[in-house]
């Protein structure tokens, strides 16, 4: 159990959520009489792993099968993304925003519908630790933030590599010449968790705007210039996985 455990968290490198059926059929009274245990099988069939795997999962209704029956979905993801998850469902299938229309009063403090949920969201990019199943992501999904996709920043910066103050991660420094691209993440996050996320950061990283390959300007951690001197120059692996590979 323990390898199949370790071997499915592969899985979770680069995604959020997993999304399955709650249930897998629609056995009647008259089936489970003529076959207990087969039809239990079956409707344990995308929920009894969970369990197993030590995951968290929200199911909530998405509409009616072809024969008019409820049918719902589950979302799943890794123990402790609880929060994260809850935001992914809401902003899922439209009847399910339907039928819970606390999600937007929640987010954007008023009525549901009135507000644009993304204009109290804000992009960050993320080069290490905090990074999709590595070692700070749960605080990322706890706070709510969402994955928006791998990005490179423009050819204007350099990776060096701080071990304190612990866990070690990479620094980002603008730089006048030499300046390589850098893989990056991009999360969306709530406006209102922010405050909390920033108290997480300590020097010498600060938030600052970075620039992508494409031109456009996000903002992001960077690396101050007189702790990046002394540092060790780790931007050939290309990105802080590419670094961790390395070792």
């Amino acid at each position: 159990m323990a390898d199949l455990k370790r071997e499915s968290e592969a899985v979770w490198h680069g995604i959020a959520a997993i999304v399955t059926p709650t249930a897998g059929g629609f056995p009647t009274l008259a089936d489970m009489d003529a076959d207990p245990i087969g039809p239990n099988s079956q409707l344990g069939y995308y929920t009894n792993f969970m369990n197993l795997l030590d995951l968290c999962a929200v199911a909530m209704p998405t509409g009616e099968s072809p024969g008019g029956l409820p049918f719902g979905i589950t979302w799943i993801a890794p123990r402790d993304t609880d929060k994260a998850l809850i935001d992914i469902a809401m902003n899922g299938p439209t009847e399910g925003r339907a039928r819970y229309p606390y999600r937007a009063a929640q987010d954007d403090g008023g009525p549901s519908g009135t507000t644009d949920p993304t204009q109290n969201r804000l992009s960050l990019l993320l080069f290490g630790a905090h990074m999709n199943g590595l070692l700070l992501n749960p605080q990322v999904l706890g706070l709510g933030a969402t994955f928006l996709g791998e990005v490179q920043t423009a050819e204007k910066y350099k990776m060096v590599y701080l071990p304190e103050p612990a866990p070690h991660r990479p620094g980002i420094v603008r730089v006048s010449e030499g300046g390589v691209s850098i893989l990056a993440e991009e999360w969306s996050f709530p406006k209102s968790a922010l405050g909390e996320f920033l108290s997480t950061i300590q020097q010498p990283l600060g938030l600052g705007q970075i620039e992508l390959s494409n031109g456009r300007k996000v903002h992001g951690f960077l690396c101050e210039a007189s702790a990046a001197q002394t540092a060790q120059d780790i931007s050939a692996s290309g990105g802080w996985r590419g670094y961790l590979s390395s070792l």
